[in-house]
Order: C-alpha cells, then sequence, then structure tokens
C-alpha cells in the first residue's frame, strides 16, 4: 500500500472510528462502501481498507455478503471483553507501579497526565457529558497501558477502547456509576504513584469486576 493510500485509509479509521463512540453511526447501522466514498469524497479503496481495519479493531462486525455493521450489544460477548479487560488493566496499573519504583522523568510526565485526566473526569460528572467521559475514560486506561512500554500489552488497547467506547456507553455509563468509576480510578492511581504494584494491580481489576457486575445487575 503505497504512503499515500495508507494516509488516506488511516485519516478515515480515524474519523469513521469517532462517529462510532460519538454516537452518529449507532449499534446496528450498515457501512456501504459506494455510500461512504460518496460521503467522504474519496474512492472505494480507502473506504475498504478502512472498514476491513475497524472489523479487525472490534469497532465493526462482518455479517453475510461482506456488510460491515457496527455491532449490537452482545451480552456474551460484553462478557468476554470485560474478563480479557480485567487481564489487561490489571497487568497495566502493576507494570506502571513497578515503572515508578525505577524512578524516572518519563514516568512522572505521565503521572501528572493521568491526573489531569481525572481532574477532567471530575469536571466532566458535574455537567454530565457521556461522549466526553467516554473519551477521557478511555485516555485514563489507555496513558497506563502505553506508560508500561510493554508491546504486547499495548497491543491489546483495540480491547479497551472497543468495551470502553461501545459497551461502556451503551449499558453502564450515567453519572451515579461515572463517580463510583472516577473514585476507583483515583485508587489505582495513588497505588502506581507509591509503586505499590500488587495493590495497583488488584483495584485495577476490581474496578472492571465491577463495572461488569454493574452491567449484568442492568441487564437482570
Amino acid at each position: 500500500m503505497s504512503g499515500k493510500l495508507q494516509n488516506k485509509v488511516d485519516e478515515l479509521v480515524s474519523q469513521i472510528r469517532n462517529g462510532i463512540q460519538t454516537g452518529r453511526y449507532p449499534a446496528g447501522t450498515m457501512f456501504y462502501q459506494e455510500a461512504l466514498a460518496e460521503e467522504y469524497k474519496v474512492s472505494r479503496t480507502p473506504v475498504r481498507e478502512a472498514l476491513k481495519k475497524l472489523a479487525y479493531e472490534g469497532y465493526l462486525e462482518i455479517g453475510k455478503k461482506r456488510q460491515f455493521k457496527v455491532p449490537q450489544i452482545d451480552w456474551d460477548q460484553l462478557v468476554q471483553y470485560y474478563r480479557l479487560r480485567e487481564v489487561i488493566d490489571g497487568l497495566g496499573a502493576r507494570l506502571l507501579a513497578e515503572e515508578v519504583v525505577k524512578g524516572g522523568d518519563k514516568t512522572l510526565g505521565v503521572i501528572e497526565e493521568i491526573e489531569s485526566t481525572l481532574i477532567r473526569m471530575e469536571g466532566v460528572i458535574n455537567s454530565w457529558n457521556l461522549q466526553k467521559w467516554s473519551k477521557e475514560n478511555v485516555k485514563f486506561h489507555t496513558l497506563i497501558i502505553e506508560a508500561t512500554r510493554n508491546t504486547p500489552l499495548i497491543n491489546q488497547l483495540s480491547v479497551v477502547q472497543v468495551s470502553a467506547n461501545i459497551f461502556y456507553p451503551a449499558v453502564m455509563a450515567n453519572p451515579s456509576r461515572a463517580k463510583i468509576a472516577l473514585d476507583e480510578h483515583r485508587l489505582i492511581l495513588n497505588a502506581i504513584r507509591k509503586g505499590e504494584a500488587d495493590l495497583a494491580e488488584n483495584i485495577a481489576r476490581f474496578h472492571i469486576r465491577s463495572a461488569l457486575k454493574e452491567g449484568i445487575e442492568q441487564k437482570d
């Protein structure tokens, strides 16, 4: 794939992903290459490649006749994602806490950025905005995982993004749940800041389990 084509594909992926995250393309939306090509003023080739990438990331599912669709909420899939999230987020918190023990200016910068994210999240709760909350929530978890510098773990970020951007807003996001999540985020950050790896991992895993429990209870 040429560099020019790759740039178009990356831009389309970003635009369509943002549309899914913000609800412009709600669950059940069918994507047709011709319509998207016309909407974004591009040829069908970058559209096709962008849809394939989004399907790989979990933002789209492929149906009969190679049609792409924003997935509906599937409770079995929700449980699978969040059980994997428990491992991913727990390990991310542990590894970053271990990095803090080793020291380094890069770690200090990340801690400050995470703290700033939590401050913004508190502001979003006070003037509730689901889209902004989802964005900052993903940023919190992403910052921790990226800061571990563990490539295999970082490669699992699509699991975090899909579960946080598609499942969480649809079934669990509300101001009361967000307040609980923010308190848990602060506990995770405090454990990381102190370099308490076991505690950081345990709280992060509990955080994901409690989110899943909340979703299941709402379903029942």
